[in-house]
């Protein structure tokens, strides 16, 4: 039974042609070819993609945990082992030539299709998040920080949903010259490498009375805020284009951020309102926005992949207003918010795995795939057509 794809919608996906470029120099001298080695090298012809792509995102999220055991609050001292910084370095430089590496093999096998390009995008959802949870220990910034530490956490997750929110209306992804997946991620890298030899506590001094941990962050903040606003008007252009009525053309392309602007405002007003929570489980707080987070931003290349009409009406979201609720409108919480925390978490964990583990079945079983492993070739005749179909026609 399909939930997810239909019949037009799997044959939108039979007949997909990606469309995309990387101006980043970065990644045009330096990390393409790198990645490419590494393909022809290393990585035998039997090898899914997909496999290679998910082998990046466990070693990221097996660095999360490792930093969670060491950096609880995200802030380390004196006494935290310095080696976590370049663990942190490692994981990111590795999990950046791994997604490069992806779609190469995936070129080098023969076996480019929507479903790896889904779940590729879908790995990079969940590493926004996961990045940003380690950038923030990577700068030492303190969990008490409540605002500073959103703010990193806005430096994936805002550029992500709206890249991929300009690639559904547009049709294509391209990214700038300077850009977060090569340059930003590169740049994480080498901060965590100065972190291993200057020290967490390095990043407390202050310049001008401002910690020395918010100056990266404010000065990529005004990087997305100037590419969002290019974003916003490329879509508003391109929907309006041709249009008699273009306020009326606009306005659907514009509810399409209504999922991410509700989350960020619930999300932060709830944060805000339980600093508890913060002190307590940071970890955990932002795990939940950021599933949020990528189980909307998967929905959104799904439709643009399957060539479908996105829903802004995200269910997984609705209980973030209860959350809030509980605390932001109750003087004394009905229920502990701690509990709140843990059971939605574990509720949208559950929602999401289905969720996915559907957009991948379906996905694979409308293109005639597998999602981990590639598919034999079948032999062809002279004619050029595949031998089973051949027998069919006899």
């Amino acid at each position: 039974m399909a939930w997810i794809i239909n019949a037009k919608a799997a044959q939108n996906l039979r007949n997909y042609k990606y469309v995309g470029s990387d101006n980043s120099l970065l990644y045009k001298y330096l990390l393409s070819p790198f990645a490419q080695y590494c393909v022809d090298t290393f990585v035998p012809s039997w090898m899914a993609p997909n496999v290679i792509t998910l082998m990046g995102l466990l070693i990221e999220v097996f660095t999360l945990c490792v930093v969670m055991f060491y950096c609880p609050q995200f802030a380390g001292d004196e006494n935290t082992p310095r080696w976590i910084y370049l663990l942190i370095a490692a994981s990111l430089l590795t999990y950046q030539t791994l997604d490069n590496m992806d779609g190469k093999q995936a070129r080098k096998t023969g076996s480019s299709s929507p479903l790896g390009l889904i779940f590729d995008h879908g790995c990079d959802a969940v590493n926004a998040g996961v990045g940003a949870l380690l950038s923030c220990t990577l700068f030492a910034i303190p969990a008490a920080d409540t605002a500073a530490v959103l703010l990193a956490c806005s430096l994936t997750s805002v550029p992500f949903y709206w890249a991929t929110w300009e690639e559904y209306h547009l049709h294509a992804l391209v990214l700038p010259w300077v850009n977060g997946p090569s340059e930003g991620v590169f740049g994480g890298a080498l901060c965590g490498v100065l972190t291993f030899f200057v020290g967490p506590t390095w990043w407390h001094q202050t310049i001008y009375g401002v910690p020395l941990y918010l100056v990266p962050q404010l000065a990529c903040v005004f990087g997305w805020i100037v590419t969002i606003a290019v974003q916003t008007a490329n879509v508003c252009k391109h929907v309006a284009r041709g249009a008699r009525n273009k306020l009326g053309a606009i306005h659907p392309a514009l509810s399409d951020l209504l999922p991410f602007v509700y989350l960020v405002y619930l999300g932060c007003a709830w944060l805000r309102d339980n600093p508890d929570l913060m002190a307590r489980c940071p970890h955990l707080a932002l795990a939940l926005l950021f599933l949020l987070t990528a189980e909307a931003e998967i929905a959104l290349m799904v439709a643009h992949c399957s060539g479908t009409r996105f829903t802004c009406w995200r269910p997984v979201l609705t209980p973030l207003a209860a959350l809030w609720a509980n605390t932001g409108i109750f003087k004394s919480p009905p229920v502990d918010p701690f509990y709140a925390l843990l059971a939605y978490f574990i509720a949208a964990s559950i929602y999401f795995a289905f969720f996915v583990s559907r957009v991948v079945i379906e996905v694979k079983d409308a293109l005639g795939i597998h999602a981990f492993s590639i598919k034999p070739r079948l032999p062809k005749t002279k004619q050029g057509a595949p031998l089973e179909a051949k027998a069919k026609a006899d």
